[in-house]
C-alpha cells in the first residue's frame, strides 16, 4: 500500500487469467470488457507502488506484465502464485473475477484465515455454477472480512433473494441458524470516460463508413446480438418501428455486436423483415475495434432494452452516457441505476411473472433436461418490455435534437462525475482498507482445528486413503540402499515426458541425491536421511522416500 498524504491507498493482487481480461476474442462478452476496463482502471487510477497479478502458473506472469504496461502501468509489476499465501498477506487482498470465492477460501485456510481479505464480484449470478458458487459461501471459511461485490441494487437483491433460499433450507435441514459471514457492499462498474467522450470528434467521417443519411436518426444497440441471453430484438425494432409512423426524421436501427451462432441471425433477420418496410437496420461486427467506434460516433440515441435474468449491471448503457448520447433502456436490473428517468434518458417499463411462476423451469435446468441457454431464453421470453412506451421515448428524442443533446450532455456529466473508473476504483480501495480494518479486529469464523483437515472438500489423500496402504515409512525406519541408483538415473527418469506428477510430488533432484548419498556410506534411519536435507524441505524428503522405494534405490529393513 503506498501512503498517499495521511491517508493509505490500498492494494489488492488482482486474479489474472487471459480468458478474463482479454476482449480481442471471437466471443467476446460484457465481462470480458468489463474485466479489461476494471483492470485498465486499476492500472491508472490506483496509485499504487506496485502492481500485483495473482497467478495459477507462472506461465502467465509475462502476459499479465504486458496487458498491464499496454494500459500504462509505470509502477513495478510483480506476479505472484496464487499458492504464495506469504506474499499475498503482503499485499493484504486478493480481488476475483466472479462469484466463484468457496475455492480461494478453502485455499486460503492452509494458511493464516487473517492474512488477507478475498474479494468477489457479480457479473452472472444465473447460472448454475453460480447459484452452486452462492450456497458455498455458506459452508467454505469466508470470512466477516471478505466481500462480495454487487455491481447494481438489483444483483445484490438478487444474491440476498438466493441466499435467504438457501440458509432457510440449511437451518431447516441442520437446526440452527445460519447466514453468509461476507459483506455485500455496493460499488458498480465504471467506464473511460474520456475515451468514450473521444468518439464524438469522428461523428461525420464515421457516418459516411457505415452509409449513414445526414438526415437518419441512428438508433444504437452495442452487445451480444443474443436474443436470448443478452434482449430480444423485437421491442427494440418494433418500437423504432412505430416510432417511424409518428416522425418525419428517419430512423434507423443500428445494432453493433455479432451473432453466436446462424440461430440467432435468423431470429434477428426474422424481426427485421417483419418491419424493414418501416425501418431501416444495420449490423456491424462490434468486435472489430475499429468499427465499433465508428458505431459509438455515429449513434443519435441509445437503445438497451433488456430482458434477461443474466444481466447484472449493464456496462453498454454506461458508456453510451459517456458518448454523450442519450439512453432508452428498461427499467430492469442494472440500468435503472445508471439512467435517470427524464433527465439523462428514458426508462421503460418492464413486466416479468412473480415469485412461484417458474418452478417448473427451475426443475427442467436442474434435472439437464434443459440447458443453460434454455433456462434463461425461458425466463426472456416471458420478460415484457412496453414497446408503446419506448416508442414515446424514441419520437420525443426523434423529433427534438436539442432535448438528445440536453439529455446526452447531463448523462456525460454523470458517467464523469460518478462512474469514471477513478471514482469506482478508489470505492475499491476504501472497501479494501475496510476490510483490512475487520481482519484486525473481527472475529474469525470457523476457526481451523489442529490435526483437522484445511479443507474436508479436498483432504490429504493419504489420510482420506489411509485404509488402502499396508504401512508407512516411520523416521525410525532402517533404509539400505540397492546399488540401482547411477548419477544420472533420476534425472533421466524425471526428464520423461509425461512424469510432471513425479516432479510435482518429489523434492528437487538435487535432494533425492543427497539422500542417497547418505545411504551409499551404509545402513541408517529414515530421519537420519532425511537430516541431509534442509529443515524447509525435510517433510518432501521424507515423502520422497516412498518414490526411491517405488523405483527399488531404496529398500527398507526391519530393526
Amino acid at each position: 500500500m503506498q501512503i498517499v498524504g495521511d491517508m493509505p491507498k490500498a492494494n489488492a493482487a488482482i486474479f489474472y487469467h487471459p480468458e478474463g481480461f482479454e476482449t480481442a476474442r471471437p466471443d467476446l462478452k460484457g465481462r470480458h470488457v468489463a474485466g479489461a476496463e476494471f483492470l485498465k482502471g486499476f492500472v491508472r487510477h490506483a496509485e499504487l507502488d506496485k502492481i500485483v497479478g495473482a497467478l495459477t502458473s507462472q506461465s502467465l506472469a509475462q502476459h499479465f506484465s504486458r496487458q498491464v504496461k499496454a494500459f500504462g502501468a509505470t509502477a513495478p509489476v510483480q506476479a505472484l502464485s496464487i499458492m504464495d499465501a506469504p506474499g499475498l498477506a503482503s499485499i493484504g487482498a486478493l480481488s476475483l473475477p466472479g462469484v466463484n470465492m468457496g475455492a480461494s477460501a478453502w485455499l486460503r485456510r492452509h494458511g493464516d484465515q487473517r492474512g488477507y481479505s478475498l474479494i468477489g464480484l457479480t457479473h452472472t449470478i444465473s447460472s448454475d455454477g453460480a447459484f452452486d458458487a452462492m450456497f458455498e459461501m455458506f459452508t467454505a471459511p469466508l470470512q466477516p472480512w471478505d466481500a462480495l461485490v454487487c455491481t447494481s441494487r438489483a444483483a445484490k437483491a438478487a444474491a440476498e433473494v438466493i441466499m435467504a433460499e438457501q440458509a432457510d433450507y440449511l437451518s431447516s435441514r441442520f437446526g440452527a441458524p445460519v447466514a453468509p459471514t461476507l459483506q455485500l457492499p455496493l460499488i458498480p462498474l465504471g467506464v473511460d470516460t474520456e475515451a468514450y467522450g473521444a468518439f464524438a470528434k469522428h461523428r461525420i467521417a464515421a457516418r459516411q463508413r457505415l452509409g449513414l443519411a445526414d438526415d437518419e436518426v441512428a438508433i444504437l444497440f452495442v452487445g451480444r446480438l443474443s436474443f436470448h441471453a443478452k434482449a430480444h430484438p423485437a421491442p427494440l425494432i418494433q418500437a423504432a418501428a412505430l416510432a417511424a409512423q409518428r416522425t418525419k426524421a428517419r430512423p434507423v436501427v443500428l445494432f453493433c455486436g455479432y451473432f453466436h451462432d446462424d440461430n440467432q441471425k435468423a431470429v434477428f433477420a426474422a424481426q427485421q423483415a417483419a418491419f424493414a418496410d418501416q425501418v431501416r437496420v444495420l449490423t456491424v461486427d462490434g468486435r472489430d475495434a475499429a468499427l465499433r467506434a465508428d458505431a459509438w460516433a455515429s449513434g443519435d440515441i441509445f437503445a438497451f432494452l433488456s430482458d434477461n435474468i443474466q444481466e447484472s449491471f449493464g456496462l453498454a448503457p454506461l458508456e453510451a452516457m459517456a458518448a454523450g448520447l442519450p439512453t432508452v433502456v428498461s427499467d430492469w436490473d442494472g440500468p435503472r441505476d445508471l439512467v435517470r428517468h427524464g433527465e439523462t434518458g428514458f426508462l421503460i417499463p418492464t413486466r416479468a411473472p412473480p415469485p412461484g411462476a417458474g418452478a417448473d423451469i427451475s426443475a427442467r435446468f436442474l434435472a439437464s433436461v434443459d440447458t443453460y441457454d434454455l433456462y434463461i431464453g425461458q425466463t426472456a421470453m416471458l420478460a415484457a418490455v412496453d414497446v408503446r412506451a419506448a416508442a414515446d421515448a424514441f419520437v420525443a428524442l426523434i423529433d427534438q435534437p436539442q432535448l438528445r443533446a440536453a439529455m446526452g450532455q447531463a448523462g456525460q456529466s454523470w458517467a464523469r462525475s460518478t462512474f469514471d473508473w477513478r471514482h469506482v476504483i478508489a470505492q475499491h480501495q476504501e472497501l479494501w482498507a475496510e476490510l483490512a480494518a475487520r481482519r484486525a479486529s473481527g472475529i474469525e469464523s470457523a476457526p481451523k482445528v489442529a490435526g483437522r483437515e484445511a479443507c474436508p472438500t479436498r483432504p490429504d489423500p493419504f489420510r482420506a486413503f489411509a485404509s488402502y496402504k499396508s504401512a508407512s515409512i516411520s523416521p525410525r525406519q532402517r533404509l539400505s540402499s540397492t546399488g540401482r541408483a547411477r548419477p544420472d538415473t533420476i534425472g533421466q527418469l524425471l526428464a520423461v515426458k509425461g512424469m510432471t506428477a513425479g516432479r510435482l510430488a518429489l523434492a528437487p533432484p538435487e535432494d533425492l541425491a543427497a539422500m542417497l548419498a547418505v545411504l551409499a556410506a551404509g545402513p541408517a534411519y529414515a530421519a537420519d536421511v532425511a537430516a541431509a536435507i534442509p529443515p524447509e524441505r525435510r517433510a518432501l524428503a521424507m515423502r520422497s522416500l516412498y518414490w526411491l522405494a517405488k523405483f527399488d534405490f531404496i529398500s527398507l529393513t526391519d530393526g
